[in-house]
């Protein structure tokens, strides 16, 4: 599923993920950015938050790193965002854990199976009611094969400006680039190379 959250517009949702969310019943996973005050939230649909807090639609994104490259994929549509370049990945639905959709999002538009690494430590807006976080990953079962985009690539280090990113992949790039080159240069040491993290 494409992230429907960084669709062009205004930066109000379509109703499917309108309201309010009540934090308590997410279970034990909360992102870092997401402030929780005690007893925030109602369900609500108004466009009134005095007392509420908006619920932050989590999207996520994955680095899949395979001999030293990264994987990235081309929108196909909307037409606005057609031909730009993104690390795969989606919405988080509900109280999922974002890992756990991650590896979803992933079987869903490449066809493959991945594990979930580390997150990078950086949560980038996509617009006014969601933001885009990325993590590590790699291929376990299955070669990519793009189902929702019309073109994936494989970028080293030097490539990743080769292609035009969607602006919230923009700022992961410096960080995947150290991961990168980090990669090269322990696999110069090791049999089995994995990537730097900063």
């Amino acid at each position: 599923m494409f992230r429907g959250a960084d669709q062009p517009g205004d930066g109000t949702n379509d109703g499917k993920n309108a309201g309010y969310c009540d934090y308590s019943q997410q279970g034990s996973f909360l992102p870092s950015f997401v402030p929780v005050p005690p007893g925030c939230c109602q369900e609500s649909r108004s466009g009134d938050v005095s007392g509420t807090l908006a619920r932050v639609i989590q999207v996520v994104g994955a680095a899949i790193v395979r001999d030293g490259r990264v994987l990235s994929a081309r929108r196909a549509h909307p037409p606005a965002l057609a031909g730009r370049w993104e690390f795969p990945g989606g919405k988080v639905e509900g109280a999922e854990d974002p890992a756990d959709a991650l590896t979803r999002e992933i079987r869903e538009e490449l066809g493959c199976a991945i594990e979930v690494g580390p997150w990078l430590d950086l949560t980038v807006p996509i617009n006014t009611d969601a933001e885009l976080r990325l993590a590590w990953a790699t291929v376990i079962t299955g070669n990519p094969s793009p189902a929702e985009h019309d073109q994936v690539r494989w970028l080293s280090a030097h490539e990743l400006e080769s292609v035009t990113w969607l602006d919230a992949d923009q700022p992961f790039l410096a960080q995947v680039r150290d991961g990168l080159l980090g990669s090269a240069q322990s696999s110069r040491n090791d049999a089995e190379p994995t990537p730097a993290l900063p």
